[in-house]
């Protein structure tokens, strides 16, 4: 029981204490071995990121201007991404382990989400549509 509650302690000390040095939020996993009562770390993973709220979107539903121009000025593709007004446009973002180019800025009133650009057709915009919302880990890179 006392490895356990050691074990315990460790992974909310170096939660708390991380938190307080690095900007963005993470979760932290460990994995703790204890034979014949030896306490023994085997493995700590930091997954930087935040979960955070993603959706899609196609031409169909979002080109409000001639050749679907984004923020960046450059015309919408597949592998853009809009993102909030504090990240950079030409920032990576990786989410769900797929690199996309923040080229786009949400409107105002859904600022705070990420919305990946699907392409030019029905079927991009049928993609969007089934994407829906989903809460998935976003890292800024």
């Amino acid at each position: 029981m006392k490895y356990l509650l050691s074990a315990i302690a460790l992974f909310f000390i170096l939660t708390i204490v991380s938190g307080l040095f690095i900007q963005i939020p993470y979760y932290v996993v460990a994995e703790v071995n204890v034979p014949q009562k030896n306490f023994k770390l085997v493995k700590l993973i930091i997954i930087e990121g935040e979960i955070r709220t993603v959706s899609a979107y196609s031409e169909f539903d979002s080109c409000h201007y001639e050749n679907c121009i984004m923020a960046s000025g450059k015309r919408a593709y597949i592998g853009a991404v809009a993102c909030p007004r504090e990240i950079n446009l030409g920032t990576k973002v990786e989410i769900n382990k797929t690199i996309y180019i923040c080229e786009d800025r949400t409107a105002l009133k859904f600022n705070g989400r990420f919305d990946i650009f699907m392409g030019y057709n029905q079927e991009a915009y049928d993609k969007a549509i089934q994407f829906g919302l989903q809460r998935l880990n976003v890292i800024i890179k």
